[in-house]
């Protein structure tokens, strides 16, 4: 174990010692008590078990022998436990992959019955993979608790170096940011978070789906466009290295959102159309549909209302397979109020409002699962009714749209939502200006503190994005490729 009688062993071996001789005296089912005698107290068989190096290794001796284990066994104890650790980290990943071939309830079972010690590192990855569960079942809170417990089992671990697990908690911990609040700014902290601790680069997969989340997130903030442009191009060239059809998918959308944004349509139209037959290819129809949003947005703000009507009328039929398979229906509700926004420009504004009260109807029914889809389209078929002069049906949707902002700029204390809710205060102002001079004075109070907030906290260009005539589309799901993290040798000093 030592080299020469003198050398003390390092503070890893201590800590490798320390758990395995713990972990045999929990099988043996007795407490620290019971092995205290004249030449070793409780006190230093804790230290020990703690992997404590202020214990002289005389003592580990000691209390090695007390469970049996000579000092010459040691070090083959230590191998059987390596080989131990690697078999349950196979066990892991093949779990994990299971979650799409099972369901995670059923993956959540098998992890449960699996043999790993609490005090074992590998519960990190245990409860990393319990994370991915409750992400499938979209229950956000509880992912984001179990990736928390992954990063404060890592801070115990500080050489948890042969692995991205850590990058890959702050990647899906975006994530959940994402979708349970819509909170952009925590989901970039956490992506920037994530890129920071990448310490293994061979393992690409991780950094590429970060990145691609990245994108996403700037750019329904409507932030850093040269930032989100140059990491676009460079994963563009990269594009053939990055395993995930999700990923790959992701990032053509991700670039072709951006491009539109940019006027650079032609290229967004490639991106959009490359993106569009991928997602066919494999088979992954969710994401085609999101995808064919985006072309026929691209198509709006082209003029080319003809192509953007196909692309939307494409999404539509595929709503039985979206309904069944895939249970995101919620997917359509952006289609139909693309499509009703596509009829209003057009001047088509009977088959624009049908649109659009099927939208609200399709949005009502899966607020649930995405809300802000719902909030944007109650808001078209405001701006619809607004566009004809129906200043009192317009206020119903308007309302509706409003309570939906304030309660979620309350719920998660959002300028994201308290923008929207601004929006629709001078929206609301502008329908009562006609015959109610009370209200009216309500909406102006309402967009009079809004403008004073938003100077505090730096101004901007706010009123010119939002009543913006171009189709900015509020881009789909960041990437969800299977991590990688789990692969790999188990690191020689976590076990």
């Amino acid at each position: 174990m030592r080299n020469g009688s003198e050398d003390k062993p390092s503070s890893e071996m201590y800590k490798r010692i320390g758990r395995v001789l713990r972990q045999k005296r929990k099988a043996s089912g007795k407490i620290l008590e019971d092995f205290a005698n004249d030449d070793i107290s409780t006190s230093t068989i804790s230290n020990i078990e703690r992997g404590s190096t202020k214990v002289s290794w005389e003592k580990v001796v000691i209390y090695a022998k007390e469970l049996g284990i000579t000092e010459d066994e040691l070090p083959s104890l230590l191998e059987g436990e390596q080989d131990q650790q690697q078999r349950l980290l196979n066990q892991l990943l093949n779990l994990e992959r299971r979650i799409d071939l099972e369901g995670p309830d059923q993956v959540l079972k098998k992890i449960n019955r699996l043999n790993i010690p609490s005090i074992s590192p590998l519960m990190a990855n245990v409860e990393y993979l319990k994370g991915r569960c409750y992400l499938k079942k979209k229950n956000w809170g509880k992912a984001r608790l179990h990736f928390h417990q992954v990063l404060n089992i890592i801070k115990r671990y500080p050489d948890f170096h042969k692995t991205n697990l850590k990058a890959a908690c702050h990647k899906d911990l975006a994530r959940t940011y994402y979708f349970q609040e819509n909170d952009l700014v925590k989901a970039l902290d956490h992506v920037n978070l994530g890129l920071r601790s990448l310490i293994t680069k061979s393992e690409s997969q991780t950094e590429y789906s970060l990145l691609i989340g990245k994108i996403s997130y700037l750019i329904n903030l409507d932030q850093e466009t040269e930032t989100a442009k140059k990491t676009v191009d460079k994963l563009w060239d990269e594009r053939d290295k990055i395993y995930s059809i999700d990923a790959k998918i992701s990032l053509h959308e991700n670039r072709a959102a951006l491009l539109n944004k940019m006027e650079l349509y032609e290229e967004a139209r490639e991106s959009a159309s490359e993106g569009i037959s991928l997602a066919l290819k494999n088979n992954i129809l969710d994401r085609a549909v999101e995808l064919l949003n985006t072309y026929g947005s691209i198509c709006i703000n082209e003029q080319d209302f003809d192509q953007a009507e196909e692309y939307f009328l494409l999404a539509l039929d595929t709503k039985p397979k979206i309904q069944k398979k895939y249970q995101k229906e919620y997917l359509l509700v952006t289609t139909l109020t693309l499509l009703g926004k596509l009829y209003k420009a057009q001047g088509h504004t009977t088959k624009a409002e049908k649109a659009l009260l099927e939208a609200v109807e399709l949005g009502k029914k899966t607020k649930s699962q995405e809300v802000l889809r719902y909030h944007d389209a109650l808001v078209a078929l405001g701006d619809c009714y607004f566009s004809k002069n129906k200043l009192r049906k317009a206020i119903a949707p308007y309302s509706q749209a409003l309570e939906i902002a304030k309660i979620q700029s309350q719920a998660h204390k959002k300028f994201f939502w308290v923008e929207k809710e601004h929006e629709l205060w001078v929206k609301l102002g502008m329908c009562y200006e006609k015959f109610d001079s009370e209200k009216l004075k309500l909406c102006m109070e309402r967009s009079f503190r809004f403008n004073v907030e938003y100077i505090k906290r730096g101004g901007g260009e706010y009123m010119d994005k939002q009543f913006s005539s171009k189709i900015l589309l509020h881009i789909g799901e960041p990437p969800d490729n299977r991590s990688t993290s789990l692969e790999g040798e188990p690191p020689d000093n976590l076990i």
